[in-house]
């Protein structure tokens, strides 16, 4: 299986906000502790720690979905580019990449750029999900389970709840 590297597992704006979420549903429940009364401190723990694992474990599957929906739509792009005659891969290539790459490009220039393209898919990488991709998708379900424990460690940590 060839190793895909490249974008880290989180960039930092998505790790700030799964640990931001995590951190928004663990608040909800301590929040709700103070308004009520609990008798016992470590139901509330219980009840943040199981939202938090449910919210982590669907927000990890969905980056596995996410990733390999990508990884499968930039396959199949390569695929109808490689099969494509020129004219027409230079148009798939211009629709693909949309304003980034300007109209007065020459086609000698897009022409050369849809064989690089074409040659560069070459590359052995896989359209699956690899190694990185689960560890990625862990690192998602750490980081909105680790958001749990802020707000909540002092109930757990007071006899009395309060």
């Amino acid at each position: 299986m060839t190793r895909q590297t490249g974008k880290p597992a989180l960039d930092p704006l998505d790790r700030t906000t799964e640990a931001v979420f995590g951190l928004l549903m663990a608040l909800t429940f301590t929040g709700a502790a103070s308004v009520v009364s609990v008798e016992n401190p470590r139901q509330i723990l219980a009840a943040a720690l199981g939202c938090n694992l449910a919210w982590g474990v669907t927000d990890a599957v969905m980056y596995l979905l996410s990733t390999s929906i990508e990884r499968r739509r930039r396959s199949a792009f390569l695929e109808r580019l490689r099969a494509a005659d020129p004219s027409d891969a230079a148009n798939l290539l211009r629709e693909a990449v949309g304003d980034i790459l300007p109209d007065t490009t020459p086609e000698n220039r897009v022409s050369s750029l849809v064989d690089w393209v074409r040659d560069g898919g070459k590359g052995g990488r896989t359209a699956g999900l690899v190694a990185d991709d689960y560890r990625a998708s862990l690192t998602v379900l750490l980081t909105v389970v680790g958001a749990t424990f802020p707000p909540i460690v002092p109930l757990f940590l007071l006899e009395d709840g309060g």
